[in-house]
């Protein structure tokens, strides 16, 4: 008796693969160095050469050329100074479409390049909608960030097939739509492409 078909190798040829954007959030907290990045000399210097990642999304830091200027982790906020940029990404076809920035009093900042992106909520909250990618932030000046939320929609792929049998045995059909029996025979036939319960399996 077959209970159970599994196989992936021709998935995409056989069954196909199904794609399917899942909304997600990455919540970047600066309360504490939770990514363990390393001090130096007392400070947690976020410089050109560091990245964090949060639940799938990678921040990046771009300091001031030629200025001994750098962003700095200092619980609880992340402080970025005038003309510092850091940035949000996605991989894998992902998008990002929302970024809620709680931050500090007067902080100044925007998308880099775009100067009206960024909104003001009240409180020191702010919020950017959009769809892309990766999206950098340029600190127009001293700026610090208590919390920062990124909302992106990932792309989910599902190329495996699991075909189950119940307490009846499933049709079993070539591929000419000839009925030859049912799974509990399916180890008696030939090797070949089948139809099963209205699935596509491969003995």
């Amino acid at each position: 008796m077959i209970k159970k078909f599994t196989f992936a190798l021709m998935s995409a040829l056989l069954c196909g693969t199904t794609a399917f954007a899942a909304t997600k959030v990455a919540t970047f907290k600066f309360d504490q160095n939770y990514w363990n990045i390393p001090s130096q000399d007392g400070k947690i210097l976020l410089t050109d050469n560091t990245s964090i990642v949060q639940d799938g999304v990678t921040m990046k830091f771009y300091n001031i050329a030629g200025a001994n200027k750098w962003c700095v982790l200092e619980p609880p906020t992340f402080n970025c100074p005038k003309d510092a940029k850091f940035s949000f990404e996605v991989g894998n076809g992902g998008q990002i479409t929302k970024i809620i920035f709680t931050t500090t009093p007067n902080s100044d900042f925007e998308e880099d390049g775009h100067y009206t992106g960024i909104k003001w909520l009240g409180q020191d909250t702010y919020n950017w909608i959009g769809s892309k990618a990766m999206v950098k932030i340029k600190c127009f000046d001293d700026s610090g960030f208590k919390k920062i939320e990124v909302t992106y929609e990932a792309q989910e792929v599902t190329g495996v097939e699991t075909i189950e049998s119940n307490n009846e045995p499933a049709a079993v059909y070539n591929m000419q739509g000839v009925k030859l029996g049912t799974s509990n025979m399916l180890n008696n036939l030939p090797a070949g492409i089948y139809i099963v319960g209205g699935k596509k399996v491969v003995k």
